[in-house]
């Protein structure tokens, strides 16, 4: 079983089924973009020519998986980016007292950008792991 080249490939699952038995093969691992993997099982069937293998495609939740991540990753570097910025104007204002006015209206404006970047990493991560939960659960 192969990635594809863009995209990562979560919990990979395969239906191999003969007229007797059927099973479902699921690694429980990642396979990486462009990294192909084997694995092996066991199967009853008279006649090797009735054995049939189906990929299951989870290629749409890979791709949504990997989104989240990356909104993730963003909002992430946001508040990072965020914080260094209030921690360098209250590092400027003499005696941390702001007492300019432009000086507390920028205080409360990246103070009221960090709550909202809070908020949508608690969103983001809790779309993240649903969609985990969801690659798991079939």
């Amino acid at each position: 079983m192969c990635a594809s080249d863009t995209t990562n490939m979560r919990a990979p699952e395969v239906i191999v089924r003969s007229l007797d038995e059927v099973k479902n093969v699921q690694l429980n691992k990642v396979i990486s973009k462009g990294i192909c993997t084997t694995t092996a099982t066991q199967l009853t069937a008279f006649d090797p020519a009735n054995i049939k293998i189906k990929v299951i495609d989870k290629s749409m939740l890979n791709n949504m998986i990997t989104q989240a991540e990356k909104n993730l990753i963003k909002t992430k570097s946001e508040i990072s980016k965020t914080n260094a910025e209030l921690q360098a104007l209250l590092e400027s204002v003499s005696g941390n007292s702001p007492t300019k006015q432009s000086d507390i209206q920028k205080i409360n404006d990246m103070t009221s950008k960090l709550v909202k970047l809070r908020k949508d990493l608690k969103d983001a991560r809790t779309d993240y792991y649903k969609l985990l939960y969801v690659l798991k659960a079939n």
